[in-house]
């Protein structure tokens, strides 16, 4: 589902880059640890005409900092995942990507997920 947004935000990025300097920095993946997701995520991404700039791991350190109403960096600053956003923050910061990104169809969209499921199944087979 969240490529599936990703496609469609980058359908109005495309719309929106020819009449101005809207431009895609690139992908974000927040990691749900599901089998072979930044291949998946990395192939998309490049379907797409950009690169994944971040790889957000999944942490229960984020829950907790919700629980107690404070984002991760307020609630462990010196943890992993802080240093991850820290990270982040600054690439987005310096980055000067500017990429006009190339959805697909839906159709194009349909055939990918397909084929996409077909080389998971592949990927879980030869580990």
């Amino acid at each position: 589902m969240a490529l599936y947004a990703a496609n469609n935000i980058c359908k109005g990025i495309a719309r929106f880059a020819k009449r101005g300097s809207v431009r895609l920095g690139g992908l974000i993946l927040n990691s749900r640890m599901v089998p072979n997701e930044e291949a998946i995520v990395n192939a998309f991404a490049e379907r797409l005409g950009t690169k994944v700039v971040a790889v957000i791991p999944r942490d229960n350190i984020v829950q907790n900092a919700e629980i107690n109403r404070q984002t991760v960096i307020e609630y462990a600053p010196d943890s992993a995942q802080a240093t991850v956003y820290r990270e982040l923050a600054s690439h987005i910061w310096d980055s000067q990507a500017s990429d006009i990104p190339k959805p697909l169809a839906f159709e194009d969209w349909k055939s990918w997920c397909i084929a996409m499921a077909v080389n998971k199944r592949r990927f879980i087979k030869d580990k």
